[in-house]
């Protein structure tokens, strides 16, 4: 987020706060597995072959395969869009979250994991797409460049904007494993709606940008 207009940023902070949110939700719904992050699943996966506990594996490698897939219609549906990428992005990610909800109502089982690891692999994208860069690399960054101002460089509070990011990302999982406790299956919607709202938020700044005559990039 470094270079990001200051309402781009207010929404990618609400989006980590929404990806902690979920991730956290499936973390304790599925006992141990992650749907934001692809290395813990890898750790799990691998932990799996190598003690012989297939299903542990099956869970972890369909995960990571089902946010790289969302990734990739991310990517696809970002470059159909053009100008209005973030905005149609998000939607889709949204009627995942929705759609997992829904399953997750209705059917027990992996249906709705892998759907959230798809409507995260989404929201990958579209922090990538405005220079936020995956948790552990930001927290990385935010020692980094804590040590440059304990130093004396120029930006003494660069380190701060990485922080924001990784605190909203945490108040996020913190609601969302409150929310698992409550509401059990029913905390799912949650997500789903409050992407929605994003979604209409990044639609509305696709729209600004274009009349500005700066779109978003394809």
């Amino acid at each position: 987020m470094q270079h990001s207009e200051t309402p781009i940023a207010i929404a990618l902070l609400c989006l980590a706060a929404v990806t902690g949110y979920v991730d956290a939700l499936a973390f304790m719904h599925a006992g141990g597995f992650f749907v934001a992050f692809a290395s813990g699943n890898a750790t799990r996966f691998a932990a799996g072959i190598g003690t012989g506990v297939g299903r542990e594996a099956m869970i972890a490698g369909g995960l990571i395969l089902s946010l790289m897939s969302g990734t990739i219609l991310a990517s696809v549906l970002a470059r159909a869009t053009g100008a209005r990428a973030r905005g149609a992005v998000m939607a889709a990610a949204s009627m995942m979250l929705l759609a997992a909800a829904a399953i997750a109502w209705k059917v027990s089982g992996m249906s709705a994991l892998l759907l959230l690891a798809t409507a995260m692999g989404m929201v990958h994208l579209l922090f990538h797409r405005e220079g936020a860069m995956p948790l552990t690399a930001t927290m990385v960054r935010m020692a980094e460049d804590l040590a440059g101002a304990l130093m004396g460089d120029p930006d003494r509070w660069g380190w701060a904007r990485q922080l924001a990011l990784v605190a909203v990302f945490a108040a996020g999982a913190v609601m969302g494993t409150s929310a698992e406790a409550m509401l059990g299956i029913h905390a799912f919607w949650f997500a789903g709606l409050a992407a929605a709202t994003l979604a209409l938020w990044f639609a509305l700044l696709d729209r600004r940008a274009t009349v500005k005559g700066s779109p978003v990039r394809t």
